[in-house]
């Protein structure tokens, strides 16, 4: 088990996850697994649920690479993009490079409980229910994160001397 998840993930940490992840599965399905004799069907079958285990926490790590690696880069989370324009996102009606960088520098003073959450919802375009699952979080807690996130960035780019109409 360990030499396929192994193949797929190369990391020794990650390769345990996926074979604790295939024996919880085997273990909370054992109608699956009836024949006690290592058939090739019960070979098979322990094969995909490594297989599978491994590649969801490769996706996983994928995700969480490109996220993170990402929140170095706030000029690309700023960057306003003509061809999507939503009324609900703070982000979509900055109008000029001034604002942009004064909406750049609040954004990075934020607290990451908070940055974190918005950058996933905003930049990467994720649902709240899967910034939840990915912080370990309940999905009211990432709204709740969101929704201050928000008017933290609105306080400090009214202190700042922006008006709603500039953000």
């Amino acid at each position: 088990m360990k030499s396929i998840a192994y193949d797929i993930l190369h990391n020794r940490e990650d390769t345990e996850d996926a074979v604790m992840n295939a024996i919880k599965y085997m273990c909370d399905h054992p109608q699956m697994f009836i024949d006690y004799s290592i058939s090739p069907r019960t070979k098979n079958l322990i094969y995909l649920c490594v297989k599978s285990a491994a590649i969801d926490i490769y996706r996983q790590n994928k995700r969480k690479n490109k996220v993170f690696s990402s929140l170095d880069d706030m000029e690309a989370f700023i960057k306003v993009d003509d061809s999507t324009h939503s009324d609900d996102t703070i982000l979509n009606i900055i109008i000029n490079e001034e604002t942009k960088s004064a909406l750049a520098k609040a954004l990075d003073e934020l607290d990451e409980m908070y940055k974190i959450p918005i950058m996933l919802k905003y930049y990467h375009q994720m649902k709240n229910i899967e910034i939840a699952k990915m912080m370990h979080l309940d999905v009211n807690m990432v709204n709740a994160r969101i929704f201050r996130a928000k008017k933290i960035l609105q306080r400090k780019m009214e202190e700042l001397g922006y008006k709603n109409d500039d953000i």
